[in-house]
């Protein structure tokens, strides 16, 4: 039988890009309550407040997460960027566990030589359909899972190119990288919010209202159309029982 999390002596980094303190809170406590960390194996660095961010200050973490953002794009430059994507490329030249969840996601395709792009064309902002690639379907993370999964999506970006190296595992019709990881590494990133229920959707697009949906209506008929995504939700707790 697996150890939980909580009983081990792990220090993960979340890394994030918030400029709102009830999100930033928010999203801490989605991470802990989808993997059952404890609230002191959760370090957060929000660059935001330190931009300089340096591969030495967290190389002794068990993982490295880099979270959503909600009004930044990866598309922009932003003092921050020259350190968080050397911090990327530092972790990955030192095979560090690494996690990139949707603002995330876009960041590793940036700094490791992908492209992304402003797409409002094909945003999602819900709950949608992932299917797995066959690269996805043989990968340990999403063992288990089906073919298809549901899973929360809150984006105006989309990785357009994935960087050498790294793998599609998942896809929507929307959006087609879903999910990356780097061929025999653990370093992984997700479109998808893995992170949250649709509880936990519901009240960050409430945080970010006007932001990403222009209507009370908008938001209304989004929420309503949000369904369970049970199988998402485990992915983040197994990245750190597979990799830490």
């Amino acid at each position: 039988m697996e150890t939980p999390l909580a009983a081990r002596s792990l220090r993960v980094v979340l890394v994030q890009i918030r400029g709102m303190v009830e999100a930033e809170r928010h999203e801490s406590w989605c991470i802990r309550q989808c993997t059952g960390l404890r609230q002191e194996q959760l370090y957060t660095w929000n660059v935001l407040e330190r931009p300089e961010i340096r591969w030495h200050q967290l190389r002794d973490a068990d993982a490295i997460l880099i979270g959503g953002s909600g009004d930044h794009s990866v598309t922009q430059d932003y003092p921050f960027m020259p350190w968080l994507e050397a911090l990327a490329q530092e972790a990955v030249a030192h095979h560090k566990p690494l996690f990139g969840i949707c603002w995330g996601h876009h960041l590793l395709a940036r700094a490791l030589g992908g492209r992304v792009v402003t797409d409002p064309q094909h945003e999602e902002i819900g709950t949608y359909r992932i299917g797995l690639t066959q690269a996805g379907s043989e990968d340990a993370l999403f063992d288990g899972l089906p073919d298809q999964f549901d899973a929360n999506l809150v984006h105006h970006d989309c990785v357009a190119e994935l960087p050498a190296g790294f793998q599609e595992l998942a896809t929507t019709t929307g959006c087609r990288y879903q999910a990356m990881r780097l061929a025999g590494q653990p370093v992984y990133s997700t479109q998808f919010h893995g992170e949250m229920t649709p509880e936990q959707l519901r009240a960050r697009l409430l945080m970010y209202r006007g932001y990403y949906l222009e209507s009370e209506e908008q938001t209304e008929e989004v929420v309503d159309g949000l369904r369970p995504t049970s199988e998402a939700n485990g992915l983040l707790r197994r990245f750190l029982e597979l990799y830490t």
